[in-house]
């Protein structure tokens, strides 16, 4: 019942997780024309599923002169964007009839040639091309110009005041008004890289400057692409149908609160290149997946090359990326901040040094130098001892307050039979606390209640207190939606798309920019994000510090 459920949810995104077969639209001659650089041109707005070939065919021009005018067409023809089309070079009858037309001429216009012109207004001296940034609307591009939104919609013939990444806008440079002495003032066009001129061919910044802060709004949303491998056309991964179900919570919940969102949902399974492509997913403000470190590759390229925050959800591989990609998020902690995590949950005033108890096996003498490392980055002071000399130690010892002990492995043989000793020594009232690797919760213990006993700490990266209000509604609620439990996928889907868009909706497209400043406690994780460098991504070093409490046989989240 669940996965049929399940699998209504995702039916219901089905036109965007798989191509449809649609006709290609009629190209119709623009009637609108400029003179630019002292040649005219058809202004041409490109709609959706239009190709090169079909609007070359409508004006009758090769697709060798269409690239010669446009250079912009070896990136890709992209709906929405505007075609110079070369007016002499048209041989169709249609684009003959519509050349009698009028044409804009900003190059040669004077106040002196038309008598409805006023003297005193300043005037159009010539156009430039701006290609749109994804952080950019139709106002911002108005002002950073002077000019009106409303003259943009008129001159470049829109039909909304709704533009995207990657548009082109003719933009009507105008000259100051005449001083008295009949001069006029220095053009004072912008001196930006997104303003495309004659004298203006360097090439662009591979990563986009965050310069603008864009702010989502009824008019201009949020645009989330989420991309997971659902394999809809054989069998659906029931994890990811659950992360998908979370997801869905949350952004329900978010819209109520009062966030703007428009989410597209993309099968990994047809395919990087179709999903790139797709003009849903160009228009993207937020990249979360695709899942495996493998096949992030081609999104996070999109990512460097647009600046979109792009989200790495649940592989741990995924951290060797973050280094040299800026707006790379990953969620899932790495191993070594965990350590670092679990030390620094040992620090006290206490001045006794820590045992550190090790296996001594070749196998984890990496792991070995990793905790010594954070201990002595920690400033923590630590005896380093054998699992045989352990008990020893401790008996020998004539403290009242409890021996901090470090177990140093993750080996489950070793763990599990070092646990079993300390067990016995605190079943004799031997006072101690005893930390240890993640791993423990997974191990079958001969006492059941040995982890309490020991009064054992460890460092999780997820974990779900269902003694908290919040989780015990999230459950509730998912199984009246679901008829189902919630499992560990379903919760990081939830809190990974509440994370991004509470902070995106607060902060804007500047929250890729100080991602530190936002640190989140969620029902399955905590986040808080930390980058190395300016240049590089950004990792979570949040774990929860779980504590086994005896007293009352519970496990207690400490912060």
């Amino acid at each position: 019942m669940k996965r049929i459920l399940l699998l209504c949810f995702l039916l219901a995104a089905a036109p965007l997780l798989r191509a449809q077969n649609y006709e290609t639209p009629e190209v119709a001659v623009s009637s609108e024309k400029a003179n630019i650089g002292g040649k005219v041109y058809f202004i041409h707005k490109v709609l959706p599923k239009q190709t090169i070939y079909s609007i070359g065919k409508a004006y009758g021009i090769s697709e060798k002169e269409l690239k010669e005018a446009n250079p912009d067409l070896k990136d890709g023809l992209k709906a929405g964007s505007i075609l110079l089309v070369p007016v002499d070079a048209c041989q169709s009858e249609q684009a003959k009839e519509k050349d009698s037309g009028n044409v804009r001429n900003p190059e040669i216009l004077h106040p002196d040639d038309d008598p409805d012109t006023d003297p005193d207004e300043p005037v159009v001296n010539r156009v430039v091309e701006h290609r749109v940034r994804w952080y950019e609307s139709l106002n911002s591009i108005a002002r950073k110009y002077g000019i009106s939104a409303a003259e943009l919609v008129d001159y470049n013939g829109l039909k909304t005041t709704s533009i995207k990444s990657g548009d082109i806008l003719l933009i009507p440079i105008k000259d100051a008004a005449p001083d008295d002495d009949g001069s006029l003032e220095p053009d004072s066009t912008p001196n930006d890289p997104s303003v495309r001129t004659e004298d203006n061919n360097a090439p662009e910044d591979p990563v986009t400057p965050v310069r603008t802060v864009r702010w989502f709004t009824a008019d201009e949303p949020m645009h989330i692409s989420l991309i997971l491998p659902f394999q809809a056309g054989t069998n659906p991964s029931a994890n990811f149908l659950n992360f998908y179900s979370g997801a869905l919570m949350a952004i329900q919940e978010q819209k109520e609160k009062g966030a703007f969102l428009v989410v597209n949902v993309f099968d990994l399974a047809q395919g990087a290149e179709a999903i790139l492509s797709d003009r849903k997913f160009e228009e993207s403000d937020l990249i979360i997946g695709p899942v495996e470190a493998a096949t992030l590759k081609p999104f996070i390229e999109f990512s460097d090359k647009n600046g979109i925050p792009v989200v790495s959800p649940l592989d741990h591989k995924a951290d060797s990326l973050v280094d040299t990609h800026a707006f790379l998020f990953q969620v899932p902690t790495s191993p070594d901040n965990q350590v670092r995590n679990l030390v620094a949950s040992i620090r006290t005033q206490d001045s006794e040094p820590v045992i550190l108890v090790t296996s001594g096996r070749p196998e984890e003498a990496a792991f070995v130098e990793a905790i010594e490392s954070a201990l002595q980055e920690d400033g923590t002071s630590y005896r380093k001892t054998s699992a045989g000399s352990l008990p020893g130690i401790l008996e020998s010892s004539a403290r009242r307050s409890a021996r901090r002990v470090l177990i140093g492995s993750e080996n489950k043989t070793f763990t599990t039979e070092v646990i079993s000793s300390l067990n016995t020594l605190a079943k004799k009232n031997l006072q101690m606390e005893v930390w240890c690797t993640n791993r423990v919760r997974n191990y079958e213990m001969s006492d059941p209640d040995a982890l309490f006993n020991i009064a054992a700490h460890t460092s999780v990266p997820y974990f779900v207190d269902y003694s908290d209000p919040k989780d015990q509604t999230f459950v509730l609620q998912y199984r009246a939606l679901y008829s189902a439990e919630p499992e560990d996928f379903a919760f990081s889907g939830y809190d990974i798309l509440t994370y991004f868009i509470a902070n995106m909706m607060q902060q804007g497209s500047a929250f890729s920019e100080h991602a530190d400043l936002h640190p989140m406690h969620l029902l399955h994780c905590d986040i808080h994000f930390l980058r190395d460098e300016k240049e590089s991504g950004w990792r979570n070093h949040a774990t929860r510090h779980l504590f086994y409490q005896k007293e009352d046989y519970s496990i207690v989240i400490r912060k």
